[in-house]
């Protein structure tokens, strides 16, 4: 079923934090460094736009990714980040986003480490573990990547039923990061 797929849902929360990923947090990473959006093809189909992309990790590389947000201008729209599996690709859960930016929402996809080299999925080594680190990084720059939009509804000067909404969903939320986002 296609709604089985893994969805990390943001209804935008900050999640940067200063400095760069170490032993101690290797998730740590500079959320106000440039992202280095660099724009591909783009296209409108059934009321959506969507647009090929790709931003600098801040663990190195570049993240491709594909964002699908609804073509009318004009309005804030809520972000929503879709993840493939490890046998997946982002191309294969686009249906899924185009369904939710027709629900108004701004989605990206991006691929995972896993997806973006020629070697295999799994290792059961290191690079496993370095892969999922660099995941967690890339997906928490693509909230930096929503929150750059100027039609991408963030937590700065957000609609009053939004925010309601912003501090329920944080408030169930696991990852004090976005908690304590949510109540500032």
């Amino acid at each position: 079923m296609r709604w089985a797929c893994v969805v990390v849902g943001l209804v935008f929360a900050a999640c940067g934090v200063a400095g760069a990923g170490s032993a101690a947090d290797p998730f740590a990473y500079s959320a106000g460094a440039p992202l280095d959006i660099r724009t591909g093809p783009s296209r409108v189909t059934g009321g959506l736009r969507i647009t090929k992309l790709t931003y600098a990790s801040p663990r190195g590389g570049r993240v491709p990714a594909v964002v699908v947000a609804p073509a009318q201008v004009g309005g804030l729209h809520p972000g929503l980040l879709v993840q493939h599996s490890f046998s997946t690709f982002k191309e294969d859960f686009l249906e899924v986003a185009e369904d939710f930016a027709q629900l108004g929402a701004i989605v990206v996809l991006i691929d995972a480490p896993i997806a973006r080299g020629g070697g295999p999925r799994v290792t059961f080594t290191r690079r496993d573990r370095d892969d999922q680190i660099q995941l967690i990084v890339d997906l928490r720059r693509a909230v930096d990547l929503l929150r750059a939009r100027s039609d991408a509804w963030t937590s700065r000067g957000s609609p009053t039923s939004a925010q309601a909404t912003e501090e329920r969903w944080a408030a169930s939320s696991p990852e004090s990061s976005i908690e304590s986002a949510a109540s500032s």
